[in-house]
């Protein structure tokens, strides 16, 4: 935490390392020809009036922004005689101090261009307004299982409020293709992906076409589940003020050294992965993998140690932070049916998306409503709630979907995919 400064700071990427060294600079000097104390304190007061500002309010601090990263951008490139790279490192210094994530684009240039914009901005406050307001409910112990499971209420109106004006705004809106033919935007929208049954059928096909690969390759089924150090849980009496955001990062982080380690030792995994939130807010993964079954010990073993690798000697650690287990295959006596590795992943999808053939969620809440506020918490925390691990692209797959199979016979590459 850098002093005078009391927002959450954003992790750094590519440009960290320079960024440490300007460090000092930075809290001498400062940007503006302030004291860095001085300006960190304007920038986490300006942040403070965001908390409650309303929309015409953040258009405001929106251009206000803009002029301070011109001049920010400004001053860097006469200091640095015309360096971009450079001069980019100051703009970013000055969104990691209040807080603002770093615009996602290929080149140094676009990301100025985006940070110069004052529609970014306003995209970027009303996100940040969001999440402070969300943390606010969380130190005060509202978000829990006893009170606003998940997320706040006031979270899960604003959600449910957007969606809302989005709807009306496509309702207004029409598109008219090559024939002359018009139809609502509203309308297309129910078509794709946007309309909840059409995605939670989309997943669980790619899951079941995932099974059905495995099966081919004679590949075995496994389920893992990932949970996050107690100091993450807002619940718990060892938190330490991390946001669902810096948990989803936490977890991610892991992920990527087990796929590592993974890739060194030439073990592949392919299948699906699913975020849900604990009651406090605090994200876990679901993880459905395939894999030969040779190395199915070793791949537990993999992930259970990052799993654990942090307080992972913390009571209850062995318990709750990690847990697999293998998909069963053949018939169910039970059912008389057949054991289905997407049937044991099927009921946290749709927990994710609608609540579809689900009653109730852990906690004895209408699955409906849960899933209502499980979106509104993956929309404000930005979490990605579902990823394909492994296997060509999703946009690949659509395509190829697409294909009638007349067009596929006598294709050997078309066939095989």
């Amino acid at each position: 935490m850098i002093a005078g400064f009391s927002g959450n700071i954003q992790p750094v990427e590519e440009w960290e390392a320079v960024a440490i060294k300007k460090d000092a600079a930075i809290q001498t000097a400062g940007i503006l020809n302030l004291k860095g104390n001085q300006w960190q304190q304007e920038s986490g007061a300006i942040m403070h009036r965001l908390s409650d500002a309303s929309l015409t309010q953040i258009k405001w601090m929106a251009r206000g922004e803009v002029r301070k990263a011109k001049q920010i951008f400004k001053n860097a490139l006469r200091s640095t005689f015309g360096d971009y790279q450079s001069a980019w490192v100051e703009l970013a210094v000055h969104l990691a101090l209040i807080g603002i994530a770093e615009p996602e684009a290929e080149t140094v240039e676009w990301k100025v261009n985006r940070v110069l914009c004052t529609k970014w901005w306003r995209r970027r406050l009303r996100v940040k307004q969001a999440r402070e307001q969300e943390n606010k409910a969380i130190d005060a112990g509202l978000v829990k299982k006893s009170k606003q499971i998940y997320v706040s209420d006031q979270t899960v109106a604003r959600r449910r409020a957007q969606r809302g004006q989005n709807d009306r705004i496509l309702e207004n809106l029409t598109a008219i293709n090559d024939l002359g033919q018009e139809y609502k935007l509203y309308d297309l929208a129910q078509l794709s992906i946007s309309n909840p049954q059409i995605r939670r059928a989309e997943l669980m096909t790619r899951i079941s076409g995932f099974e059905q690969y495995s099966k081919n390759w004679g590949d075995v089924g496994e389920f893992y589940t990932i949970t996050c150090p107690s100091k993450m849980h807002s619940s718990s009496r060892k938190y330490d003020g991390t946001t669902p955001k810096q948990a989803q990062a936490y977890l991610s982080t892991q992920w990527q050294k087990i796929r590592a380690k993974l890739n060194r030792k030439k073990i592949e995994v392919y299948g699906f992965r699913v975020v849900e939130p604990h009651h406090d807010g605090c994200p876990h993964w679901h993880l459905l993998l395939f894999m030969d079954a040779s190395v199915t010990g070793f791949v537990r073993s993999v992930l259970k140690s990052y799993a654990l690798e942090v307080d992972g000697s913390e009571a209850g650690a062995e318990k709750h932070r990690f847990k697999a287990e293998r998909i069963l295959t053949g018939t169910n006596p039970k059912t008389g049916g057949e054991y289905s590795a997407a049937g044991y992943i099927a009921k946290y999808i749709s927990k994710a998306i609608d609540g579809y053939g689900v009653d109730f969620d852990l906690f004895g809440n209408d699955a409906q409503a849960a899933s209502a506020r499980i979106e509104a918490w993956a929309s404000t925390w930005g979490i990605r709630q579902f990823q394909q691990i492994g296997g060509a692209s999703v946009t690949v797959w659509r395509e190829l979907r697409r294909l009638r199979d007349e067009e596929i016979k006598g294709c050997e590459v078309l066939e095989r995919a």
